[in-house]
């Protein structure tokens, strides 16, 4: 019963999933744009068998030649079949019209792809474009900084990562982004967002160097099981290692570690243990994920269940807080109880409490993930002590672009957006502040 109920109401790792649309999308774009390598990633051990780079590579030529380069997306279909989601894509090329079919299971792999000439009918209505990269916000002038691709960890996980330095200054403050949960590329998309692309191009811009990368699930994602579903895994391992690599560059005058969402919940342990020059939390929790669990599933599906089952998810949580479930039970999404345990560890709290470091807690107003009453608890924890700035953005949701609140979902992130420059123009502030005062 309680197992059935949590697979059922388990939403904080689901809400920043990308969207299965997305996926497919992502797939096709990445074929046509030559990244084969990706693409295989995204394959199921089916598609990887009968579809490796090389394939992949001749799938490409030969579309190239019989095909072309598509010119627009003119429609899209969504079919549940059984435990898959198939999307076809009716795609205009000059010579004709042709179907591109995706197949999705249930983890977001892609389990099947063929095309096949489509029996859409073209009419006078304005076709969608093919989804391209989008523009650079404002606040970010190209001709400021230089990107670098570099390679980041430790065998046998490397990871890839984007350095970007500013021109023209000897020396500089360097800020690594640590992602929230779940797994996304380099620049945190969802949807046409790139949260983690604008806030260190917007940063690099302003004389101030970045550093991001992926989650090791994101680049070897065969290899899950093998390097192990943790908190120690997913952040706090690579993010030692890499501080400890940057830390070897003489150009960076300091460094500062910014975590968003989940990334700001370890950010503080790591910032200790590193010894790094300050820490940002960006839409933070002051609370464990069991607490965050709880409050997601009361607050957002909270108005679907009955008495009976909020009392029931209350149990759970609360025995959850207190480490009364098995480690080994499932959580779903192959999230386990010991998951969320070895989180528990890493606590924000008793190191926001002690630390003398340099700190800056920003919080978004309208964040459904991470709402305003956690913003309050940090400023009645946190709020006398003289090395902690915190901020509340008004208008801003869970990746900092501007919303008006009405949607509390992940459809939000459908919305075209950017980080916002207020974010931007606050950061910079507080790090050539820091940096100054070092």
């Amino acid at each position: 019963m309680q197992r059935k109920l949590v697979l059922l109401l388990v939403v904080l790792f689901s809400v920043l999933a990308m969207a299965s649309v997305d996926i497919a999308i992502q797939y096709i774009n990445g074929l046509y744009e030559g990244r084969f390598e990706e693409i295989y990633q995204m394959q199921d051990e089916t598609m990887r068998k009968a579809q490796p780079v090389t394939v992949l590579k001749n799938l490409k030529t030969q579309l190239d030649v019989q095909l072309g380069r598509p010119i627009a997306t003119l429609d899209v279909q969504q079919v549940q079949q059984g435990e898959y989601m198939v999307y076809v894509f009716a795609t205009e090329f000059k010579a004709g019209i042709f179907d591109f079919i995706v197949t999705l299971n249930t983890e977001g792999k892609v389990a099947g792809f063929f095309v096949r000439p489509s029996s859409y009918q073209k009419t006078e209505t304005q076709p969608v474009e093919v989804p391209e990269e989008r523009p650079l916000p404002e606040y970010v002038n190209p001709a400021n900084y230089t990107e670098q691709d570099i390679t980041v960890g430790k065998d046998p996980y490397y990871l890839p990562a984007k350095l970007m330095v500013p021109n023209g200054l000897e020396s500089y403050p360097l800020v690594i982004i640590l992602q929230g949960s779940g797994t996304h590329d380099i620049d945190g998309t969802l949807g046409p967002n790139k949260p983690y692309r604008d806030l260190a191009a917007g940063l690099a811009s302003r004389g101030i160097a970045t550093l991001r990368y992926p989650k090791k699930y994101y680049v070897y994602p065969q290899q899950a099981a093998e390097i192990g579903i943790n908190a120690d895994a997913e952040y706090i391992e690579d993010a030692l290692t890499i501080i400890g690599q940057m830390k070897g560059i003489p150009q960076f005058s300091s460094i500062y570690l910014a975590g968003h969402s989940m990334g700001g919940m370890v950010a503080p342990w790591i910032a200790r243990e590193a010894g790094v020059d300050g820490m940002i939390l960006l839409a933070g929790s002051p609370m464990k994920l069991a607490q965050i669990s709880l409050d997601q599933n009361l607050d957002l599906v909270g108005v679907q269940l009955t008495e009976e089952q909020k009392a029931q998810t209350k149990d759970f949580f609360t025995k959850m807080l207190n480490q009364e479930i098995p480690p080994e039970t499932d959580l779903g999404q192959g999230i386990t109880a010991g998951y969320y345990y070895s989180f528990d560890k890493y606590f924000c709290m008793p190191v926001l409490e002690e630390t003398e470091m340099p700190v800056l807690i920003v919080n978004a107003e309208l964040d459904f993930q991470s709402p305003k009453k956690y913003f309050d608890v940090f400023v009645e924890k946190l709020g006398e002590r003289p090395n902690i700035t915190l901020k509340l953005l008004p208008g801003l949701n869970h990746i900092f672009n501007e919303t008006d609140g009405t949607i509390k979902s992940v459809e939000e992130y459908d919305r075209p957006g950017y980080v916002a420059v207020e974010l931007i123009d606050l950061l910079e502030e507080w790090i050539k502040r820091e940096a100054e005062r070092k």
